[in-house]
């Protein structure tokens, strides 16, 4: 349909065709539209689509009438037709399903009359079938149960991961109680070794020491530079560290 430029846009008849399910198989139907809300209709120019033309329209018999009054119309070119609009559906949760569909070219806006072919043009769009099943009725084609059965299914690896990493945490609670009785003992040892003792004893080897040392005292080896302590429990001396001596040059 070719329309020239200062005319008005009549005649174009949308025919609108939903797919439904009807006795296990999809047939088309054209879209009741008594029930439906929100209904927008709006035309733009296919080659600008920021030029958006909202059309007068009626509704017949599931067929929209399209009429557009020629000062709403600026540009030549092709044009689409975009209708959007929500039809109730008490199978999902906001109790509508949001549809939209277009006509790419439905009409031409020419520049001459030498152009225009503005005779009436029947066009048709078929929305694609779409489910209203939900989840659990998705559900039921592989299961049987009621929805509570569904519910403890869908949450049933929840439940099993939770039961592994409370197995998996009894099973290290073995080996964390050990590493922490290992941390526990370090850090008595690094706070020994912190303390500052009362009294440092130099020896030319640890065999001069004497038989019974003090927790009081460091012992040190000169001869091998190692420094010890004595144990009042274990009744022995234990090597603390190796002392690092280096003979500095003064240069004198």
């Amino acid at each position: 349909m070719k329309v020239r430029i200062g005319n008005d846009v009549v005649g174009l008849a949308w025919d609108v065709m939903r797919e439904v399910l009807q006795d296990e198989k999809i047939v088309q139907i054209p879209e009741d539209f008594q029930d439906c809300f929100d209904i927008r209709l709006v035309a733009f120019n296919t080659r600008v689509r920021t030029t958006k033309i909202v059309p007068e329209y009626g509704i017949q018999n599931g067929k929209i009438l399209v009429n557009i009054p020629s000062n709403a119309i600026t540009e030549t070119g092709p044009y689409t037709m975009l209708l959007e609009y929500k039809k109730p559906d008490s199978a999902l949760s906001v109790g509508y399903r949001s549809l939209a569909v277009d006509y790419v070219n439905a009409f031409e806006i020419v520049a001459s009359s030498q152009m225009e072919d503005s005779q009436g043009k029947q066009i048709t769009s078929v929305i694609s079938y779409a489910s209203s099943k939900n989840a659990y009725d998705y559900w039921l084609d592989f299961h049987v149960g009621s929805v509570e059965d569904f519910v403890n299914w869908m949450q049933r690896p929840a439940i099993i991961a939770a039961l592994r990493v409370e197995a998996y945490i009894n099973q290290s609670q073995g080996t964390i109680d050990n590493l922490s009785n290992r941390v526990s003992d370090m850090e008595t040892s690094i706070s020994e070794l912190l303390e500052e003792p009362e009294e440092i004893q130099q020896y030319p080897s640890y065999l001069n020491f004497p038989n019974v040392g003090s927790d009081k005292v460091l012992y040190i080896d000169t001869t091998e530079n190692k420094s010890y302590r004595w144990d009042s429990v274990n009744l022995k001396y234990f090597i603390i560290n190796e002392i690092d001596i280096e003979i500095i040059n003064g240069n004198f």
